[in-house]
């Protein structure tokens, strides 16, 4: 396992306690808002992952294929 894995594995019981405690009784427009907010953070972290184009491992392929056949780029 690398250091990300032992960073997730030593915060998520954390986290999750605190977002549970936090957001247990929240409202529909909460939850969309954190969604909204975690999908933009996790498309800005896979973005530049992909556009240091230090390799590209299969799970990546599938974001790098799609570009290619839709044509789509924003950069």
């Amino acid at each position: 396992m690398s250091l990300p894995g032992y960073i997730v594995g030593y915060l998520t019981p954390i986290l999750s306690r605190l977002i549970f405690h936090t957001f247990s009784k929240s409202f529909i427009l909460e939850i969309i808002i954190l969604f909204v907010f975690g999908m933009a953070l996790f498309s800005l972290g896979i973005s530049l992952y992909t556009s240091v184009n230090l390799g590209v491992s299969p799970y990546d392929a599938v974001a790098l294929s799609f570009e290619k056949k839709v044509g789509l780029v924003i950069d």
